[in-house]
């Protein structure tokens, strides 16, 4: 165990230097490399430093003496300023709760809708409805990357062309059955296995999600949104209703657990 009182003074002041190097280089860093990356280049500059210190040290025997020592503890102090930024930002990564925001997806959507209407007003060419429905299916697409599914990497979304072609409207009564169909589709291609297991297993095999089981609820949940009233929130119960459809979506994640031998064994998920 080391006694800190008793260490000599100017290994104490390369302690607390390479500590606040560290420790606020990693707090200047962070928002725009994430944790990971900043923590990690704190940790590096704490060394550097140290090492750099004592090059200078050694060029210039007048007034310094070099000590492999020096960098030990500038090194020590940048290594415990990594620890608590470990402590500090990766948990709470960690336990950010992602879910889909029906608010969120709702805003995107107004704000789409927004544009049009002000083109409108303006006398600015409109845009043509398959090139509208490209820009609600980006609103939907950001909005459905913040779903969680145990086992699943839900982060890139789905298929976006699915929905592309789903949201063109033609004011038909097919209009009701293609988004209900295309939104069915869209969630089943969310099929990237996560690095993480959910259920302790070695690795995920597959996540199989069974939107084609939902499609006559999507149905009646899209068709019961259909109005000729214009409705400031709109949107807001468009995402709403989908939402609570999309979170009973059955989902089968695979995952090969460990043993003597190792075996696949399915887990039932749903999306949120």
């Amino acid at each position: 165990m080391i006694n800190v009182r008793r260490l000599p003074k100017d290994k104490k002041g390369h302690i607390i230097v390479g500590f606040l190097i560290s420790f606020f280089s990693t707090a200047f860093l962070v928002q725009a490399m994430g944790e990971p990356g900043a923590i990690a280049i704190g940790l590096v500059l704490a060394v550097v430093a140290g090492i750099a210190k004592e090059a200078y040290d050694y060029f210039h025997p007048e007034k310094h003496t070099t000590e492999f020592a020096d960098i030990i503890a500038t090194c020590v102090g940048g290594l415990l300023a990594t620890f608590i930024c470990l402590l500090l930002y990766l948990p709470a990564k960690e336990n950010i709760n992602m879910a889909l925001n029906s608010n969120a997806g709702a805003t995107s959507a107004n704000n789409v809708l927004i544009g049009q209407i002000t083109k409108h007003n303006n006398n600015l060419p409109i845009k043509s409805n398959a090139d509208i429905a490209k820009e609600f299916a980006a609103a939907y697409h950001g909005y459905a990357k913040s779903a969680t599914l145990a086992g699943a990497d839900c982060s890139a979304g789905g298929t976006l062309s699915i929905l592309e072609t789903a949201f063109v409207n033609d004011n038909t009564p097919a209009t009701i059955d293609r988004i209900a169909l295309g939104l069915c589709n869209y969630w089943s291609s969310f099929n990237t296995v996560s690095e993480d297991p959910a259920h302790e297993g070695d690795y995920v095999i597959s996540v199989v999600v069974n939107g084609a089981s939902v499609l006559e609820p999507m149905k009646a949940a899209v068709t019961a949104l259909v109005t000729n009233q214009s409705k400031p929130d709109g949107w807001l119960d468009f995402y709403n209703a989908t939402q609570a459809v999309v979170n009973v979506i059955p989902c089968t994640v695979t995952e090969m657990m460990p043993g003597s031998p190792p075996a696949p064994m399915a887990f039932v998920e749903t999306i949120s």
